[in-house]
């Protein structure tokens, strides 16, 4: 064997033993991560079965437990590492529970907090809620500590509180925590909504928020209504059964009201924020389909699958808010010939809004279709009216 290949060799072994070396060094450090966690989870158990009879006097049963972990924001290949917060699954003969609390301590953490008296606090807080806006058709509440990988809506591991409820201090309760309420009514216009201090005191410095709506009919509260998460609007147009929009925030102003006229014209249907339907007349000013229109910017031309209508503002209405703006919602339908599917969405209808002339248009570019409606929103500028009408582009 030559030179070289002695020293290949040579180099070979080394680097496997360098291998086997890291091998007994990694397996070693797993074997100490693994005592090391059950030793948290043993620590929990204790600290949350000492915690609840500290808290509430109740002897409860530590069953299972669940770690936190740490997750990168960048993918790796090695497992999750587990940290030494974790929940803690507890059972008495009435009910099921969870305690979050941590394991690397006997010395239970201020991070300690618990769900045992979910039922009680969800009910003094939806009956303080109907004190202040009456009876809803449908509640929710999203608040107290979701504890991190938590099936949400679980016995478990939502709505952790730290402070003990005695049937008086919800407010105290509620002041540590960020929550959102969220209501649903009909026909409600919340006239009699005049003093929210409760809630008011709670949202303050929280980023926590009320929110009730007020559909038209039982109907469009099934049809219409969603979980919001944050928007209202779907694609930044109000579903059209929706009546009144009442919120309370952490903000300067606080209390937001919106309500929504509702108009219908030749068959399609129209809506108004903080305006009623009256505050517009709409008019056709081409009465037959399929008009060409064009040529666009690119050279485009257009067939209408619909009339073309005005929308004017009243005079009166016109500096009463810095824009008005009008969601339109068109039955499917109406269109003359437009046979294309739903959710395909390059074949949607082209809504077109007439500027001057029948060359000074535009697109709408965000058209969406819900209930066989298509729907999309109108901002007047300055002359207070407006001009459209759905057409399909030439090839």
């Amino acid at each position: 064997m030559n030179t070289k290949g002695k020293v290949a060799v040579v180099v070979f072994y080394i680097l496997l033993a360098a291998l086997f070396i890291r091998l007994v060094t990694l397996d070693g450090e797993s074997n100490k991560r693994l005592e090391e966690e059950s030793r948290w989870q043993e620590q929990a158990m204790k600290n949350a079965e000492r915690y609840i009879l500290e808290k509430y006097g109740v002897q409860a049963e530590a069953v299972d437990v669940e770690f936190e972990y740490i997750i990168s924001p960048v993918p790796v290949i090695s497992p999750r590492k587990k940290t030494s917060r974790l929940t803690v699954r507890m059972r008495t003969d009435e009910k099921e529970f969870g305690v979050f609390t941590n394991g690397d301590s006997d010395e239970i953490s201020e991070i300690t907090r618990d769900n045992y008296q979910r039922e009680e606090i969800l009910a003094a807080i939806e009956a303080k809620a109907i004190e202040t806006y009456g009876a809803p058709k449908a509640f929710s509440f999203n608040g107290g500590y979701g504890v991190p990988r938590g099936d949400y809506g679980s016995e478990i591991y939502d709505m952790h509180f730290t402070t003990f409820y005695d049937g008086q201090n919800l407010e105290t309760v509620l002041a540590e925590e960020r929550f959102i309420i969220k209501m649903d009514f009909i026909n409600c216009s919340f006239e009699n909504v005049t003093e929210d201090v409760f809630w008011k005191s709670l949202l303050k410095g929280t980023h926590s928020k009320i929110h009730c709506l007020s559909f038209r009919s039982e109907d469009d509260r099934q049809r219409y209504h969603r979980e919001l998460s944050g928007s209202l609007e779907y694609n930044n147009v109000t579903p059209i059964g929706l009546y009144m929009d009442y919120s309370l925030r952490d903000d300067t102003d606080g209390r937001h009201l919106h309500d929504y006229g509702l108009g219908s014209y030749d068959g399609f249907f129209y809506s108004l924020t903080d305006l009623p339907a009256e505050a517009v007349t709409v008019e056709t000013i081409y009465e037959s389909p399929g008009l060409l229109v064009g040529p666009d910017s690119a050279g485009k031309m257009y067939e209408t699958l619909s009339p073309r209508y005005r929308i004017s503002i009243a005079d009166e209405y016109q500096n009463i808010i810095n824009g008005v703006k009008v969601n339109v919602y068109y039955p499917r339908e109406a269109l003359k010939d437009f046979e294309k599917p739903v959710y395909d969405l390059p074949d949607l209808p082209d809504v077109l809004l007439f500027e001057n002339s029948d060359k000074g248009f535009r697109q709408v570019t965000m058209l969406s279709e819900y209930d066989g409606l298509f729907f999309f929103s109108l901002l007047d500028k300055d002359d207070g009216t407006m001009e459209f009408a759905f057409a399909t582009m030439l090839n």
